[in-house]
């Protein structure tokens, strides 16, 4: 009852993605979701914020080297620039709102498919913050947009053994993310907030319900 909502755009929902092969298909299967709202506290002050929720491609055939669909041997290839230009589009979308305002406060969330570190496959996560490494640490390479570099929220977890979201096959992981830009995260009546995951699928008590 405390938000108030502004504005819900979808984005890039016909945007087009150039295959290696030549074809195209679009590009954002999930496109990004923008929430504008203003949060109204308790004691009268007022917080707006722009989160943008977001699903991008999954790993699935990264790595495959085998032919794609119409015999072409790009599958991988495809995967991996799908991947990185849907990274590039989301930090083109951060970028141009943060030239457009540079106070406005965004969050981006969900399930990004991508390690917060380099996999050495696309640097998803680094196009996105705007942190990307040298061409030479990744088979597909894109630049970012991003001149005001983003914020995992993870990094803000003071204990880096907590820094994950699920479990997968006994590994601690993180492919979702809180991600912020430096807006948000300068922003005094923010100086005190903590900053934990919330577990999908580990930590959880068992309970017997009988």
């Amino acid at each position: 009852a405390r938000v108030e909502v502004i504005e819900v755009a979808q984005y890039g929902k016909a945007t087009l993605f150039n295959n290696p092969d030549g074809c195209t298909s679009l590009l954002n299967d999930r496109p990004p979701l923008l929430l504008r709202a203003t949060v109204h506290a308790a004691n009268g002050s007022t917080y707006p914020v722009t989160v943008v929720v977001n699903h991008l491609r999954s790993l699935n055939g990264i790595d495959d080297t085998g032919a794609g669909s119409n015999g072409w041997p790009t599958e991988g290839d495809r995967v991996r620039n799908k991947r990185a230009q849907q990274a590039r589009f989301l930090a083109d979308l951060v970028q141009s709102r943060q030239v457009a305002d540079a106070n406005e406060r965004i969050v981006l969330v969900g399930d990004f498919n991508a390690f917060e570190f380099n996999d050495g496959y696309a640097d998803i996560m680094g196009i996105v913050r705007g942190d990307e490494v040298p061409e030479d640490q990744v088979v597909t390479w894109l630049a970012s947009p991003v001149t005001t570099p983003l914020v995992d929220g993870s990094d803000l977890i003071a204990d880096a053994t907590e820094r994950y979201s699920y479990v997968f096959e006994g590994s601690a992981q993180t492919l979702d993310h809180v991600i912020v830009n430096e807006a948000l995260l300068m922003d005094a009546q923010l100086a005190s907030a903590k900053v934990e995951h919330a577990r999908i699928n580990a930590d959880f008590g068992v309970h017997n319900f009988g």
